[in-house]
């Protein structure tokens, strides 16, 4: 007997009824190097340009501007920074001393 083919669809809504605890989790996890945006976690299929990654919106720690940072990129310490600061940090020019105190 053959199994009918299913199409799988991401994920539309917000997700389980437990996103803050998840999103919790991540503030938690990453308080020492990023700013998270409260309510801004995203499930996969939640931003449709980011396909089936979770997502959560970072402000930047130089100039207060949003950047939306896939979950499993939080590691990477440059993505508490809008793309221009943290280019700007990767190659070591105009950056305050407090950014290169934390990449360190």
């Amino acid at each position: 007997m053959a199994r009918a083919k299913t199409e799988k669809t991401p994920r539309t809504t917000s997700g389980p009824a437990d996103i803050t605890d998840d999103e919790r989790a991540l503030v938690e996890r990453y308080c020492q190097t990023h700013n998270i945006k409260p309510g801004s976690l995203r499930y996969a299929g939640g931003r449709e340009e980011w396909g089936n990654k979770r997502t959560v919106i970072c402000l930047c720690k130089e100039c207060g501007q949003e950047r939306i940072v896939a979950t499993s990129d939080l590691h990477w310490r440059t993505t508490a920074w809008c793309v221009p600061h943290s280019a700007d940090i990767k190659r070591g020019r105009k950056t305050t001393k407090e950014a290169k105190r934390k990449l360190k």
